[in-house]
C-alpha cells in the first residue's frame, strides 16, 4: 500500500470513534456492521430530547457526523482492502500476479490471512505456501469450527488446534467446485447420474453480464 494511502487509511480508522459511540450507547456490540451509521444517527435523535443528550449533544453530534462520513469512505467500504478476499477465494493463476509484487514490496515470504473461514475448519496454504488461511471458524455458533494457532519457527511451520493433542503441519488447500454447504461428490453424482435437458436458447448477452 503506497504511503499516502496507508496514512489515509490509518487516519480513517482512528476517526471512526467507535469507542466513544459505544460508551454513549449510540452503538452496540450486537449492531449489524452495515447498519451502524444509521443506528447511531437514530439513537442520537432519540437521545437529543433528554437531559443527558442535551449535555453531550455537541460532541456526540460531531462524532456521529464524522462516523457517517468515514463509514462511506471507499477505503472502509466493502470494496476496500479490509474486505478483499481474492487471495482466499480466487483462482491462484489470476491472483499470483497481485500476490508476488505485494510480497516483494514488503520483503515478506508469506501472507497470513483470516476473515474467510476455511472449508474444513483447518489451517491451509495456497500459492505454494505463500498464503496461509488461518480462519478455522472458531465461532462455533456461526461456523462450527475450532480454535487454532499458527506456530512459526525458523525451520518449520505448524498449527496447534484446541481439539487436537499434537501440532500438525499446514496442508495445501484442496481443489473443490461446490460451496461449503455442498460436497463435491454430490455435484459429481448429479452431473454423471442425472439426465441433462437443454432449455430455451438464452441468446447473446453483453460482455461481463450473467
Amino acid at each position: 500500500m503506497p504511503p499516502n494511502v496507508y496514512h489515509r487509511f490509518h487516519y480513517r480508522l482512528q476517526s471512526l470513534l467507535v469507542q466513544q459511540l459505544l460508551q454513549a450507547r449510540l452503538l452496540g456490540m450486537e449492531d449489524d456492521f452495515a447498519d451502524r451509521a444509521r443506528l447511531a444517527r437514530s439513537r442520537l435523535q432519540a437521545l437529543s430530547g433528554t437531559a443527558a443528550g442535551t449535555a453531550a449533544a455537541p460532541s456526540l453530534v460531531d462524532a456521529v457526523r464524522r462516523f457517517e462520513r468515514v463509514d462511506r469512505d471507499p477505503l472502509l467500504s466493502e470494496e476496500g482492502p479490509n474486505w478483499y478476499r481474492g487471495y482466499a477465494l480466487c483462482k491462484e493463476v489470476v491472483e499470483a500476479d497481485l500476490l508476488t509484487p505485494a510480497l516483494g514490496r514488503f520483503g515478506a515470504a508469506r501472507l497470513v490471512i483470516g476473515h474467510t473461514p476455511t472449508r474444513d475448519s483447518r489451517v491451509v496454504s495456497r500459492f505454494d505456501g505463500r498464503v496461509i488461511k488461518v480462519d478455522t471458524g472458531m465461532n462455533r455458533a456461526a461456523y462450527r469450527g475450532t480454535g487454532a494457532a499458527l506456530v512459526l519457527q525458523p525451520s518449520e511451520m505448524s498449527v496447534r488446534y484446541t481439539d487436537r493433542p499434537q501440532p500438525e503441519p499446514v496442508m495445501p488447500e484442496g481443489l473443490f467446485v461446490a460451496p461449503n454447504q455442498l460436497a463435491d461428490s454430490v455435484v459429481q453424482q448429479a452431473l454423471t447420474s442425472n439426465p441433462l435437458t437443454a432449455g430455451a436458447n438464452r441468446g447473446a448477452t453483453p460482455f461481463g453480464e450473467s
